[in-house]
């Protein structure tokens, strides 16, 4: 791949500014120069604006966005009407690359019209590195997608978009979901393509800084994971079809635990919990619709349709986890974040 073929870099970024020049720097020096970056900056109130502006300044390459704080999915999206590459590749404002990671990506990106090209990473913790590799090789994307290690970790970074594809079919990240949004845009994108390709290259470094990221964990309530699974839910009959299919069974069963369940616990965390009347008719609209979900929850109370008892079960469960053991995980993040 040669320096003609330009690659648009994606970042929004929101009071960053202790990581945001590390990232546009890693960015900047890339040994395929052939770049944008893309810079929105979605209100923030530290100095990650004046940043932002700086390096616009500095390097032609650097375009910035302001906007009114309006969210992650709202600031990819205008990045990506703005973008002239050939390809993009999202990067997270806390996040950095190495110098050899887009020429990398290029490098290996033989038919990106029918593939999907998609790296490892490195979890980059405050005292060590570790990288994290999916495999290597060509796959068939729906073979690729029942593998729980591959779809957990489909998220937008550590890959390679053709612009084409997202232009053609106006794929955008949904701005009503503010939960799992890069793992619907992941999917949305894979209608349009047939198979994935994994690479070993771990050039893509993930903060895992504890204090800013793994502990300080964001808070969802129902109606949002909700949301999320049910968006989840038609992508994967958009690659699938209608037809039986062990592998999409895989992957229903996958996203069950990691939207459904989670969009039922939220009701009875204690910062979201919704009155008993509306658990039940929560419980029972889910039942009703997603019968085979249930089933991969193994949540034999709501399989069974004892919803009264499932309720009580819930209620005493999470009410023991606040009351007995949110004090010592409260310690455990204060320890952590010293």
């Amino acid at each position: 791949m040669n320096q003609d073929t330009k690659v648009t870099v994606i970042v929004p970024v929101y009071n960053t500014q202790e990581y945001l020049p590390k990232c546009i720097n890693s960015i900047l020096k890339q040994s395929h120069n052939n770049i944008e970056l893309i810079l929105i900056n979605d209100g923030s109130i530290d100095n990650s604006a004046k940043i932002c502006d700086e390096y616009s300044r500095k390097d032609t390459r650097v375009h910035v966005i302001h906007q009114k704080n309006s969210g992650v999915s709202v600031a990819r999206n205008k990045g990506l009407d703005k973008t002239t590459g050939d390809y993009i590749v999202f990067v997270d404002s806390d996040d950095w690359i190495t110098d050899n990671y887009i020429t990398t990506l290029l490098e290996h990106s033989t038919n990106p019209e029918e593939e999907l090209l998609m790296t490892g990473c490195s979890y980059v913790y405050p005292t060590h590195t570790e990288e994290i590799t999916y495999g290597s090789g060509t796959f068939p994307l729906k073979d690729a997608l029942a593998d729980e290690t591959i779809s957990r970790n489909n998220f937008i970074t550590s890959k390679l978009f053709l612009t084409k594809i997202i232009k053609d079919n106006n794929i955008r990240f949904k701005q009503g979901i503010s939960y799992g949004e890069d793992w619907i845009f992941g999917m949305e994108y894979m209608k349009h393509i047939s198979y994935l390709k994994i690479i070993l290259d771990c050039g893509y470094m993930y903060n895992r800084d504890l204090i800013n990221t793994s502990l300080v964990a964001r808070r969802f309530k129902f109606e949002q994971y909700l949301n999320t699974f049910e968006h989840a839910n038609e992508c994967i009959l958009g690659i699938y079809g209608n037809a039986p299919d062990p592998r999409k069974e895989l992957l229903k069963s996958f996203i069950s635990y990691r939207y459904l369940l989670s969009a039922i616990k939220a009701m009875y965390r204690k910062d979201s919990l919704k009155p008993r009347k509306q658990r039940i008719e929560n419980l029972q609209n889910i039942t009703s619709k997603y019968p085979t979900y249930i089933k991969y929850m193994g949540e034999k109370l709501l399989s069974k349709n004892q919803l009264s008892l499932f309720d009580l079960y819930y209620l005493t469960i999470f009410k023991l986890r606040y009351s007995l053991l949110q004090p010592f995980w409260n310690f455990y993040i204060r320890i952590k974040s010293k």
